[in-house]
């Protein structure tokens, strides 16, 4: 209508839209930079808040409340700061947009007014085109708006898009094949570096356990360990050598199903804020309370949760932090046991454990291990006494192996850590 009626207006009309729509996207472009800092320091604020009531009696007891009170503050000022940051470009651009497009409203008017003084137009025609002038101008605050929304999600899913898109590294093979069933499984000169370190964290590793044989890795803290474990459930491949399972190649089953024969009991105990029959019935999810019941007999933490006042259906909190260490310890080596895998990894089991506990635990899991393939991990030597082969590890090398009486009389690092330990009362002559 108006290229008809006033072409001139309508050419000024054609370069005044197209500078508000690119002062529209270059808004959305510099204020998604605040926008994106202020989300990212949004993250790590309520990670860390998680963090802080996990662990409130730690926090607590070490009286670190106001420092904890103190980042956490400041992860709010960064927050508010790239959020008034945003609003102020927003501010600006939305007042420029303004700006030129109320003076072409204005130009607009001015122009068809003279127009009308001059008789080529008239009162109507004033009318209609002014009103014309301020549609076309306020059609572009809606398309601001959308863009602003569009912004706002972009930035918030981002990340979790980015993080959904992650490709594991760690891969099945394409012919790779179901574990049907454990029998054996070997070592053979592992070598294993971590991607972010320059040192190796295990060394020319060879052991072999087959089905009822139990093995126990022991030596001091960072020599390979849990290494050995993350390797066996897939978590990372070898930089050299080959793990077997049934004298296969581990890469040539897929990896759930290896994961399906393992049941693992970690040092760190992973609970879920749920029930306890709820946290239990992860490991088989097809058992019926009574199965659990004796399951947590076994493993004796029925004992504790009879005196809970909800028994089962006690909600542990986040990360189970309404139990202790030990009756944590006691849930995973339950779970373990509904899971009745063919290997069980116990890394660490009995740590957390005080001496009475840990003996009816071990009675638990000797019954348990009875005819299944055991690794266990341990620093209580007391825990490995009577497995059919100890491994010693130092600085990702095994030095020394053998059962409990041949490596006492060899007189090395084992028999030095087993001395250390009975003297200071963590291993029970």
């Amino acid at each position: 209508v108006l290229y008809f009626m006033l072409p001139l207006a309508g050419i000024g009309f054609t370069i005044v839209i197209p500078i508000l729509v690119a002062l529209t996207l270059k808004k959305t472009q510099i204020t998604n930079k605040p926008r994106r800092r202020a989300n990212k320091n949004w993250e790590k604020q309520a990670g860390y808040l998680a963090e802080n009531v996990s662990n409130l009696s730690t926090i607590k007891a070490m009286s670190t409340e106001k420092n904890s009170t103190r980042i956490y503050s400041n992860y709010q000022n960064l927050i508010l700061k790239n959020r008034l940051l945003q609003f102020k470009y927003e501010t600006l651009y939305d007042l420029l947009r303004d700006i030129i497009g109320d003076m072409a409203i204005v130009a607009s008017i001015a122009y068809v007014a003279i127009m009308a003084i001059k008789g080529k137009l008239n009162a109507g025609d004033v009318f209609l085109i002014a009103f014309y002038a301020r549609d076309l101008i306020n059609s572009i605050q809606p398309f601001s708006r959308f863009m602003n929304k569009v912004a706002e999600t972009e930035v918030t899913t981002g990340r979790l898009v980015k993080m959904l898109e992650t490709k594991p590294t760690i891969v099945d093979m394409p012919d790779s094949v179901v574990l049907d069933g454990i029998k054996s499984i070997e070592f053979k000169n592992v070598y294993f570096q971590y991607p972010d370190s320059t040192k190796g964290a295990v060394s020319n590793i060879n052991f072999k356990i087959s089905n009822g044989k139990s093995i126990a890795l022991v030596g001091p803290s960072g020599t390979g360990k849990s290494t050995i474990t993350k390797l066996l459930l897939r978590f990372y491949e070898p930089t050299s050598g080959q793990i077997l399972i049934n004298d296969q190649d581990i890469s040539s089953y897929t990896q759930y199903s290896i994961r399906q024969h393992l049941a693992i009991v970690m040092q760190d105990v992973a609970l879920f804020n749920a029930t306890i029959k709820e946290n239990l019935a992860i490991a088989n999810a097809d058992v019926d309370d009574s199965v659990i019941q004796k399951a947590s007999q076994m493993a004796h933490a029925d004992e504790f949760i009879a005196n809970l006042d909800k028994g089962y259906d006690t909600l542990v909190g986040e990360r189970g932090i309404k139990l202790s260490g030990g009756q944590k310890q006691r849930i995973a080596i339950a779970r373990a046991i509904l899971k009745n895998p063919e290997l069980i990894i116990l890394d660490e089991a009995t740590s957390a454990l005080d001496s009475q506990s840990e003996k009816l635990v071990q009675d638990a899991l000797k019954k348990l291990l009875a005819d299944k393939m055991s690794l266990i991990i341990a620093h209580r030597l007391s825990t490995v006494r009577h497995v059919d082969e100890i491994i010693v590890l130092q600085n990702g090398r095994i030095i020394e192996r053998g059962n409990h009486s041949y490596l006492i009389n060899k007189k090395g690092l084992y028999e030095q850590l087993f001395s250390l330990q009975s003297k200071t009362g963590m291993v029970d002559l």
